[in-house]
This record gives structure tokens, C-alpha cells and sequence, in this order.
């Protein structure tokens, strides 16, 4: 079990790793891309989890819209959250994750269809009554995920995506999200 200062030590530095490596990239692409929340609707995979806590969880998150050349993978982060709440059964993960958005269509396109590929750290803090009993713990995990999404302007799209985190306690935090994205600070 970490205690609270080295697990708050471990996340502050996580999420600043993160940060740093975005920001080469980000800055590069300045007059192309807007930046702005996310909000959906996180589905999870593990039977114990939606006994819990239910089959619909709330989820978002923050990253940047950006229209892409054809056959211009770039490198972007993203930021995202999930959680829920019920009959004394919590969940809550933060996500930061970095990796490449692959374009299927040219920026002269009405909708530009892409595929996400990213990976990073994971914060999650959970309590849940399980049939074995109550679980619980503040851990430090590893996030891989892959999406596939739909620009429709360079300020709005929509995305399906699968995180795979770490397993503690015998829980698989495993799911899909679906979720939009505006676009409301020009960088």
C-alpha cells in the first residue's frame, strides 16, 4: 500500500512526464489545432464492476482537434477521467497517455476519419463491494489505448475507444468510451 505522500509524489510526477514530452509536439502544429474538453459515456468490461457500479459510467477528458494531411501521422497526448458512484462503490481513474493519431482522409475533406494509438500512466482510486468482499486502493497503474474517430470541422469530433489498465485486486478496469470533443481554445 503506498502511503499518501509517495503516491501523490508518483502521480505530480507522471502526469508531468507526460506533459513535457507533448509539448515539443504540440507547439509545432500552433496555427492548426484547437484544444478543448471531451465528454462520454465509459462501459466496463468486468462483470464485478457493473454489478457495482452499473453498466454506464461518466467520462472526460481534454485533448486537441487537429486536421492532418493524409498520411501525416503525428504524435499527440490526451487526457482523460473515469468515474462513477453507487451504493458505497466508487471508482475514479485519471489518465494521461501519449501516442500517434493516424488520418484515413486529407484536410480538404468535410469529416477526416483517423485511428489513435497511445499509452501512458493511470492514477485510480477505487472502493467496491464485490462478492469477495470490499476492495479497495490508490494505485499507480499503466493505460494502453486505441481509437477510432471522426473529425467533422477542426473544433468538433466524435471517438470510440478501448483503454486496457492495469488489474489490481482482481479487478480488470477494462472498457470502451464513447465520447465527443469541441474544440473552444485556438493554440
Amino acid at each position: 500500500m503506498y502511503n499518501q505522500p509517495m503516491l501523490r509524489h508518483r502521480l505530480l510526477t507522471a502526469v508531468a512526464i507526460v506533459f513535457a514530452l507533448a509539448l515539443p509536439f504540440t507547439a509545432r502544429a500552433q496555427s492548426e489545432s484547437y484544444f478543448g474538453p471531451q465528454v462520454g459515456v465509459f462501459m466496463p468490461q468486468d462483470q464485478a464492476l457493473r454489478d457495482a457500479l452499473g453498466d454506464q459510467w461518466f467520462s472526460f477528458g481534454a485533448s486537441r482537434i487537429r486536421l492532418f494531411r493524409i498520411n501525416e501521422s503525428k504524435l499527440a497526448f490526451d487526457w482523460n477521467g473515469v468515474g462513477q458512484s453507487k451504493d458505497g462503490s466508487t471508482v475514479f481513474i485519471f489518465t494521461g497517455s501519449f501516442g500517434y493519431v493516424i488520418p484515413f482522409s486529407s484536410v480538404g475533406s468535410s469529416t477526416q476519419p483517423y485511428a489513435a494509438l497511445r499509452a501512458g500512466a493511470a492514477y485510480m482510486d477505487y472502493a467496491v463491494e464485490t462478492s469477495g468482499g470490499r476492495v479497495s486502493g490508490k494505485r499507480l497503474g499503466a493505460n494502453a489505448n486505441a481509437a477510432l474517430g471522426m473529425n467533422f470541422s477542426d473544433r468538433f469530433n466524435v471517438e470510440v475507444r478501448y483503454d486496457v489498465w492495469s488489474e489490481f485486486d482482481g479487478l480488470s478496469f477494462n472498457g470502451l468510451t464513447l465520447a465527443a470533443r469541441i474544440g473552444l481554445f485556438r493554440f
